[in-house]
């Protein structure tokens, strides 16, 4: 049976098993730190779409994880590593700041996980 579906996941959330226990193993996965995909080069989204078109991907579903660690560092502002990712999600929060201010935190990991998948 061919893999139709390609999930674009944070490395860091380990949540392959879970999906794959949910939907099965006929899966394609594709990382990148705190599901922040840039495929502003031509060299990286040309191949992204080369393999999409080879193996017949019918559906592809962003995952964000409330839990990862990169919407925590974000929201939280207690760690930072600096890496792209974090840049990001912190533009991202910075432009929807009212929107952030309002929500408990578990709300602000929630808005900015929703904000990063549009994003996409």
């Amino acid at each position: 049976m061919k893999k139709e579906k390609l999930y674009l996941i944070c490395p860091d959330c380990h949540i392959e098993k879970i999906i794959r226990q949910k939907f099965g193993n006929d899966v394609y996965f594709l990382t990148a730190l705190g599901s922040v995909f840039d495929i502003s080069e031509f060299e990286y989204a040309e191949e992204v779409n080369r393999f999409i078109n080879n193996e017949i991907i019918l559906e592809i579903v962003i995952v964000n994880d409330i839990h990862c660690t990169f919407i925590c560092n974000t929201v939280q502002r207690d760690k930072n590593y600096n890496t792209q990712a974090e840049k990001e999600l912190t533009k991202l929060q910075e432009n929807n700041r009212p929107k952030f201010e309002l929500l408990d935190l578990d709300k602000r990991k929630e808005l900015l996980a929703e904000l990063n998948i549009y994003r996409q």
